[in-house]
């Protein structure tokens, strides 16, 4: 009797340690899937804050992607600047409305102007904006016209000789001039144009001349 107990108390302590150190497997398992799961949570949220972007893409307050643009503004073409601010809702193409781009070779011949952008409003035949992108590397200009057209904008904010006519120009952005006033516009027009400015301004983070 005394050899049947002795054996029965031998099986369970033998079933104990075994339950035991399957617990103990069980947690430690658990315990290292917890932490590698958030050793790579944290490597992942490290390496999308170096790269400044989530999900692989820049989008700004204004919900535009900036990672399809160049990020310095002295790179943007014209077609940049109809993407960009056809993003924002500025820039529309509808009945009454049409953007339009403009090259140096037809339309700015010997001047420093490369290419030229802009948002007509078919029906009053108003131009609501142009963004002019100059540049110092055309065959036909100089860089002694490029540093006049700077100046003189700069200066005067209008476009130098036959090209004042134009009108005004309302900002300078490196090599980029804004301009809106070349006919009358409405005031709720001009404060559209103008905030999408400004968000261009934060979205980019460029600098104005003025």
């Amino acid at each position: 009797m005394k050899k049947l107990i002795a054996v029965v108390l031998a099986a369970a302590m033998v079933m104990g340690l075994a339950a035991c150190g399957g617990s103990d497997s069980g947690s430690g398992s658990a315990s290292e899937a917890t932490s590698g799961s958030t050793a790579a949570s944290e490597t992942s949220a490290a390496s999308e804050e170096a790269s400044g972007s989530t999900g692989g893409t820049e989008a700004t307050a204004s919900g535009v992607d900036m990672s399809a643009y160049p990020s310095d503004v002295s790179e943007w073409t014209a077609q940049n600047f109809v993407d960009y601010f056809t993003a924002v809702g500025l820039f529309t193409d509808d009945a009454d409305h049409e953007t339009w781009i403009q090259d140096h070779e037809m339309n700015w011949p010997n001047t420093p102007v490369s290419e030229c952008a802009g948002w007509w409003d078919l029906v009053g035949t108003e131009v609501c904006e142009m963004i002019m992108i100059m540049s110092p590397d055309l065959a036909d200009s100089s860089q002694e016209d490029y540093d006049s057209w700077i100046e003189t904008i700069t200066n005067d904010k209008t476009l130098p000789g036959e090209y004042s006519s134009l009108g005004k120009v309302d900002h300078l952005v490196g090599n980029v001039a804004f301009a809106y006033s070349t006919m009358t516009l409405d005031d709720d027009t001009l404060a559209r144009v103008e905030a999408a400015y400004e968000r261009f301004l934060v979205d980019t983070g460029a600098t104005a001349t003025f």
